[in-house]
């Protein structure tokens, strides 16, 4: 009963305040015409006779004629909707029921007294007169009212919108509403349908709710069935998480519909609609502890948290030639800090920032220094001069196939570069560091990562009031079109017409865009400051759900316009992705006695930690030649054994 009346309050609302004053007018003025007509006919037929009638059957006469005319017209209103009821597109129904009220009229007349039997007819006649004169000299009053009944007259696009909240309600009301914005919002809502099912306690949305995404088929067919079939898919965020709703993206889009997404910017939560995009289709990254547990993520409480982290603060990011990275630097800079510096080798990675920032955030202090993490002696002085609160560090070599040939350039910068920089911002007092690994598939840079990732647990275990300094780690899975990823020339591909090779039908992939990414890394980071359980832990981030290659090849092959299986030339290599895991146990006993580390596909797993324990000796002793050496021998052994740890996909 409770949700039944606060529907009806909403709908109460939604009518009174979509009516504009001019089509109340208009509405009163045919009940007035109604009257008016009925009277005149009267006049003409009876002549002087009329007199011999009281005035009191007279107007008991007119006002039945326009109850029935108001009952009928309210229809057309109801039914229609009141912003039709004025456009010159509605006038057959308007004459249509300017007809039916006088043929409902006339038995009515014979009961409740004697009349001439023209009245219906000629009544119809000058009701019809009297309803089009107004509307067809209306253009010729005002020059406003034609640019208003053009917009109106422009047919709407009929849409679904595929998930629900209040924020996207509160953006689809004020288009609705809001006649300034109808050009800008040519879209005619049919109705929306929800991801799960409303709660006892849940506000029922404010708009006709067709049904659940899982139902998506059938509704349409009735839809269409109603002559109402949905040209346009709205679709939110939390939608797209959802596996079934790929499946009906790729119905929907071979049918030449097409697919929009509600996109909400972080720091302004402005809500806009954009095209559809192959990485809104990619799976949702989610964190889970290196304990194995799981760490929950909520959006609309994680951003506020952001913005009071990154406030007025100084952050300083390494690495933004990597897309993650780079995404990580946009968000960031949205969020308005009180200076931001980018440290990068890459001038053009700095270049193109620095085009963006300078038009979407002039206000912003940013500093592009070209230089690598490397030189010390830039990072000292960047840390003694600019004192920053919030580092974010991802200047690494990443690509697994460049790592064994330079293994010189990976310890300097995988290895020397993040120690040194975590021991300089302790000692300058940084609130944050935050160091981000990339995936790590092979052998060798899952022992660097491991080296690493350990030191830096154990200063943020130790971290306390004397050295507040947090040190977070974030491992990242594979992202879409990095330089490591099978998915990086697919649309290039695509364009050009040559043939795709994939592992096998039901390859997949955990996958997911470096935008996602970016978003979770910063909502972790604020999580993870507040929860005590991550002190000294690692963050693993996974894409959520797989993703299969062919399903992900259709999706881009329709949004770049071509026809799946006809216009996309696909090959299968046969190769397996699924591995057993990797016993490294005689690798690692021919290099150093008494110590046994087994390999599995998500994670390296030691029983014994004397290599690490050694590399560490030799990084505090400041030997990197005797470091080069050891990594270079790992990397001789793994090679003519050829052993490869599988990556994070199966066949």
């Amino acid at each position: 009963m409770k949700k039944f009346m606060i529907n009806k309050l909403l709908e109460v609302q939604k009518f009174t305040t979509e009516k504009l004053k001019t089509e109340w007018v208009i509405f009163v003025s045919d009940m007035l015409v109604a009257l008016l007509s009925l009277y005149v006919s009267l006049r003409i037929l009876l002549g002087k006779d009329i007199q011999t009638l009281q005035m009191t059957f007279i107007l008991k006469h007119c006002l039945v004629f326009a109850l029935i005319s108001f009952a009928l017209f309210s229809w057309i209103r109801s039914d229609q909707g009141a912003s039709r009821y004025i456009t010159l597109e509605k006038i057959p129904g308007i004459l249509g029921c300017a007809v039916l009220a006088n043929l409902f009229y006339h038995p009515l007349m014979l009961l409740m007294g004697n009349l001439p039997p023209l009245t219906p007819i000629l009544n119809t006649v000058l009701f019809m007169t009297g309803l089009l004169l107004p509307r067809l000299l209306a253009p010729f009053w005002r020059r406003d009212e034609i640019k208003t009944n053009t917009i109106e007259l422009s047919p709407k696009i009929p849409v679904i919108v595929v998930g629900y909240n209040e924020q996207i309600g509160s953006y689809l009301r004020k288009n609705e509403t809001n006649p300034a914005d109808k050009a800008a919002f040519p879209y005619r809502l049919e109705g929306i349908l929800l991801n799960h099912p409303l709660n006892t306690d849940d506000i029922p949305p404010s708009f006709p709710v067709l049904g659940m995404v899982n139902d998506f088929v059938s509704i349409v067919q009735k839809l269409s069935l109603e002559g109402r079939e949905p040209k346009r898919l709205l679709i939110t965020q939390e939608s797209l998480n959802h596996l079934p709703l790929r499946q009906i993206l790729l119905k929907f889009q071979g049918r030449g519909i097409l697919s929009l997404r509600f996109e909400i910017s972080p720091a302004t939560q402005e809500v806009t609609l954009r095209p559809l995009h192959i990485e809104d289709l990619l799976g949702k990254a989610s964190l889970e502890l290196s304990d194995d547990s799981h760490m929950s993520l909520t959006a609309d409480s994680s951003w506020q948290d952001i913005q009071s982290l990154i406030d007025s603060s100084r952050v300083l990011i390494t690495g933004v030639h990597d897309p993650v990275i780079h995404q990580l630097a946009y968000h960031i800079a949205g969020f308005y800090p009180k200076h931001l510096i980018m440290v990068d080798p890459s001038e053009h990675a700095l270049a193109a920032l620095k085009t963006k920032f300078d038009q979407l955030y002039p206000d912003v202090l940013c500093d592009y220094i070209i230089g690598s993490v490397t030189d010390h002696e830039i990072i000292d002085r960047l840390v003694e001069t600019q004192h920053p609160q919030i580092i974010i560090h991802g200047d690494r070599v990443t690509h697994p196939d460049l790592i064994a040939p330079n293994i010189k350039t990976v310890v300097q910068k995988n290895i020397l570069s993040p120690l040194h920089f975590a021991a300089q911002i302790q000692r300058a007092g940084a609130r944050l560091f935050v160091l981000v690994n990339p995936q790590t598939p092979t052998l060798l840079s899952k022992i660097i990562s491991v080296l690493v990732s350990q030191q830096l647990q154990t200063l943020d275990q130790i971290s306390a009031k004397k050295h507040p300094t947090r040190y977070l780690v974030i491992n990242s899975c594979e992202i879409w079109n990095n330089l490591d990823s099978t998915t990086s020339f697919w649309t290039e591909q695509l364009n050009q017409g040559l043939k795709i090779v994939v592992p096998s039908p039901d390859a997949y992939s955990y996958i997911i865009s470096a935008e996602e990414a970016a978003r979770t890394i910063l909502q972790a980071i604020v999580k993870a400051l507040a929860d005590e359980r991550t002190k000294g832990q690692i963050l693993h981030l996974s894409g959520g759900e797989p993703s299969r290659f062919l399903e992900l090849l259709r999706s881009l092959s329709l949004l770049n316009g071509l026809i799946p299986e006809i216009d996309v030339k696909v090959d299968f290599s046969g190769e397996s992705l699924s591995a057993m895991p990797i016993e490294t146990t005689d690798l690692l006993h021919s290099l150093t006695s008494g110590v046994t580390m087994g390999e599995t596909h998500s994670s390296l797993q030691t029983q014994d930690n004397d290599l690490v324990a050694k590399l560490l000796d030799l990084v505090e002793k400041g030997q990197t030649s005797k470091i080069v050496s050891l990594l270079e021998k790992i990397s001789l052994v793994v090679e003519n054994t050829d052993t490869v740890l599988p990556l994070n996909r199966a066949g």
